[in-house]
């Protein structure tokens, strides 16, 4: 999962690092055109699978973003009452790593029709201390209602109406 970060970041005068996962082996998840290879998965151990390796970018010391951390939602196969635990997990393990969480948009032109990450991802983010960054002003106007009660105080442009919110990477 990390290899193709590892040999660029190094050699690269970077400001910032974002880390996602796209494929499982060889396996391009979240392609449109490949979402036959689905059927293969028990959901759960794919979800599984797709946790310990966004996980494992983050530990890596790589990255200082994770990019759309719950991806393989995408196409609405989710394990039933699976990604709570999924989602506490990689939240303490994010915290740790000292990585930040993007918040992005895309997924609600995808059939998952939800940001990423998910309301439930970012209350067990804010629990374990993660401070997510907005890294696309169309999102405010959804999310708003989260932002404001979970990360209210991390929020202070909410009544000037800003359009993005920046959190530092602590790393």
């Amino acid at each position: 999962a990390q290899t193709g970060v590892g040999v660029v970041a190094p050699n690269a005068d970077l400001d910032l690092v974002l880390g996602s996962v796209h494929f499982i082996d060889d396996w391009a998840f979240d392609d449109p055109a490949r979402t036959e290879r689905y059927d293969e998965w028990r959901i759960e151990d794919l979800w599984d699978r797709y946790f310990t390796d966004v996980i494992a970018v983050a530990s890596a010391g790589i990255v200082d973003v994770i990019a759309h951390a719950d991806l393989v939602k995408k196409f609405t196969r989710a394990p039933a009452g699976r990604a709570p635990q999924l989602y506490r997990e990689a939240a303490a393990a994010f915290a740790e790593a000292g990585v930040v969480v993007e918040i992005n948009s895309a997924g609600l032109r995808k059939p998952c029709a939800e940001v990423y990450p998910s309301p439930g991802f970012l209350n067990e983010l804010r629990a374990a201390g993660e401070k997510p960054v907005a890294c696309l002003s169309r999102i405010l106007d959804h999310y708003r209602p989260v932002l404001e009660a979970n990360y209210a105080d991390d929020y202070p442009h909410r009544q000037q109406g800003a359009q993005t919110i920046i959190a530092t990477p602590r790393n």
